[in-house]
């Protein structure tokens, strides 16, 4: 499976468990929605900031 597409899948799954929104969690990320948007697809290449987006993960919990 391509790199892409499985930390689109994880960022969307964990999202919506989380219940929040694209734009919430683009905020925490200090990005924007639709960096998010294209993570969730495939078309974004996840960089650091998805580690971003498990560490306010980890905050709200």
């Amino acid at each position: 499976m391509d790199v892409r597409r499985l930390v689109g899948e994880n960022v969307r799954q964990y999202r919506l468990a989380a219940g929040v929104s694209q734009e919430e969690v683009a905020v925490r990320m200090g990005m924007g929605r639709a960096y998010v948007s294209g993570l969730e697809v495939a078309e974004t290449q996840p960089f650091l900031h998805v580690a971003r987006f498990a560490r306010t993960r980890h905050r709200s919990a």
